[in-house]
């Protein structure tokens, strides 16, 4: 394995072993054999980025990880990663095992079709955040989303953001003859200072998995942690005009929109500390179209009557928001 200098990442061995663990839209994730990096204080995974359009190097993308986004939130609640060094040989094994998953039926049909970056020569190894079983720990896993409404939204709105855009995805889904999702919480319940809409809040995340007590811890932690009310702070002061007068391709308002789809990973052992990390916070690129799929997506929202509550779906959920009716 070569060794890293101040000007050149780690260079991962060409046949270390990956055993595929998940994948997103960007990126795929794999195990790797246990103390594979011993200078590393921390079990790691690897991630290594699709070929897609929108893809941004994985050197910049961790550039602006510890320059920018480490900057704006606390540094010991992130995620922690290393940029290392791949070998081609490693990729072309990478992409082989995937063929031969979508032979035998084992990738997501939506995932079919598209593989590992062959020109990308970097990739990140990230603290691994599955929780460990002989501390009988829980691994609380959610996304907060919109932490405050929009902008752009109408005066009067019944729904936030995120509840507006799950009404509509609800009726598109309807549509293609899909099953409706089950309606988790409404993310602006998680910060809304009610102790007691949070309580239930967090017992829909927890999904059964603690008790009433286990619950109220993580509550307390959350709450003494002030994690999401930072990342609710950081979407409010970089989107101060809403996505249809904002400046899109500016990186305030992408850094507003990356945190708007981060992840939270909590484990939660039966006795100790609790261990949160935020994830995905990769910054958002506008190009591709995306600036103009967030002006369009909104503007339907409104247009539309998801935010007020007056769409034309006589089957949709007229649930409204409480945290903005109270």
């Amino acid at each position: 394995m070569a060794s890293p200098t101040p000007s050149s990442p780690l260079m991962l061995p060409s046949d270390l072993p990956l055993s595929y663990l998940a994948e997103g839209a960007a990126n795929i994730v794999y195990t790797l054999p246990p103390n594979s990096f011993p200078s590393i204080p921390y079990p790691v995974l690897l991630r290594l980025s699709k070929t897609l359009p929108s893809r941004i190097p994985v050197s910049t993308s961790h550039g602006l990880y510890t320059s920018l986004i480490n900057t704006l939130l606390p540094a010991q609640y992130l995620i922690h990663q290393t940029l290392v060094s791949v070998h081609p040989e490693l990729i072309a094994r990478a992409n082989s095992a995937l063929h031969d998953f979508e032979a035998a039926g084992k990738r997501r049909q939506k995932r079919v079709g598209v593989y590992l970056a062959t020109d990308e020569p970097n990739a990140l190894l990230v603290e691994d955040m599955r929780p460990d079983v002989a501390r009988r720990e829980v691994l609380l896993e959610f996304k907060p989303k919109w932490l405050v409404q929009s902008r752009s939204a109408p005066v009067g709105a019944k729904r936030c953001r995120t509840c507006a855009l799950r009404a509509r995805n609800q009726l598109l889904r309807r549509r293609k003859g899909k099953a409706a999702e089950k309606w988790v919480f409404c993310p602006l319940e998680l910060v809304c200072g009610d102790e007691g809409r949070v309580e239930d809040v967090i017992g829909k995340v927890v999904r059964g998995r603690l008790d009433q007590a286990g619950v109220k811890r993580v509550m307390g932690f959350l709450g003494k942690a002030g994690v999401l009310e930072r990342v609710r702070d950081l979407q409010v002061r970089m989107d101060g005009k809403g996505v249809l007068e904002a400046d899109v391709w500016g990186q305030d308002f992408r850094v507003a929109m990356t945190v708007r789809d981060c992840s939270v990973f909590l484990k939660v052992p039966v006795e100790g500390e609790m261990q949160l990390r935020l994830a995905d916070l990769d910054l958002k690129s506008a190009g591709e179209g995306k600036a103009e799929r967030w002006k369009a997506l909104e503007r339907e929202l409104i247009d539309d009557g998801w935010y007020m509550g007056t769409e034309k779906d006589p089957e949709s959920d007229k649930t409204w928001c409480q945290a903005l009716l109270s």
